[in-house]
């Protein structure tokens, strides 16, 4: 296939096994994990099933953008909305959704400006495989949140998806733990040779959705931090000049973007 404004790179084994997306760039400015694919494909060999290796959001990533048209990261959908479908992005996507649907899992990497911690999103049928990722926190519920996610996309279909959250924007670091998770992920998936590191200390959160942006997004009053707890009720920013509040003890997720409230719970 011709692909419009992506690069897909297949490596195939020949061996059954399962069959991965390992995704890179569906944000053009989160550049960790591009840089990530750029070290791994030519040093990765493959010993079961293939590996789908995607630079998502070409033009995006030429641009340093996080998008052109749409954000890429909500048209993952069978049934796009009437302002996406005929973007750019909203193109992409359905040339990605024929890659994905031949996929058993997909490992989707991000980066962000609000991140001091890295964590992992996924529902809970796929916590099974969270221990491979050298993250210290794990975040469910975005698939309603969030909707039109790669990883979501699998999980609607009833697979297995993960977006990583590798850290700061730019940073090494995030480079190192994206080329990290996608190695133990593959060594867990038993699609390359080499034994899995675990990583079992974890703390869980469910995201809820709690206000629905009618104005494009949030301004924000300050500064807020992923993960950071309120001790009262707050004014988070203004949708136009509607004042939007989260209640006391909410944990904030995405306020750069989008924002989400959370709740730690127990696995």
């Amino acid at each position: 296939m011709k692909y419009l404004n992506s690069k897909v790179i297949l490596k195939d084994s020949k061996i059954k096994g399962p069959t991965v997306a390992i995704f890179a760039g569906v944000h053009g400015d989160e550049i960790s994990g591009v840089r990530a694919l750029d070290y791994l494909i030519p040093k990765i060999e493959i010993k079961a099933g293939k590996v789908y290796f995607v630079y998502a959001n070409l033009k995006a990533i030429k641009q340093d953008k996080r998008f052109i048209e749409y954000n890429l990261n909500r048209c993952f959908l069978d049934k796009q909305k009437k302002e996406m479908k005929n973007t750019l992005e909203g193109k992409t996507a359905k040339q990605l959704m024929l890659v994905l649907k031949k996929c058993d899992y997909v490992l989707d990497l991000h980066s962000s400006p609000n991140q001091d911690d890295p964590f992992v999103l996924c529902e809970k049928h796929c916590l099974d495989f969270v221990s491979c990722f050298p993250v210290p926190r794990v975040v469910m519920g975005t698939i309603v949140t969030h909707p039109g996610a790669s990883d979501g996309y699998l999980v609607n279909n009833g697979k297995i998806g993960f977006c990583l959250e590798s850290g700061p924007l730019k940073s090494k670091k995030s480079v190192d733990l994206a080329k990290k998770s996608v190695i133990n992920f593959l060594r867990k998936l038993k699609v390359i040779d080499g034994v899995e590191e675990v990583f079992k200390k974890k703390k869980f959160y469910f995201a809820k959705p709690f206000y629905t942006v009618k104005n494009g997004s949030i301004k924000l009053v300050k500064k807020f931090k992923d993960f950071q707890k309120l001790k009262k009720k707050t004014l988070i920013g203004y949708d136009g000049e509607t004042p939007v509040y989260l209640e006391k003890n909410d944990i904030v997720l995405f306020p750069g973007t989008t924002i989400v409230k959370c709740k730690e719970i127990k696995i």
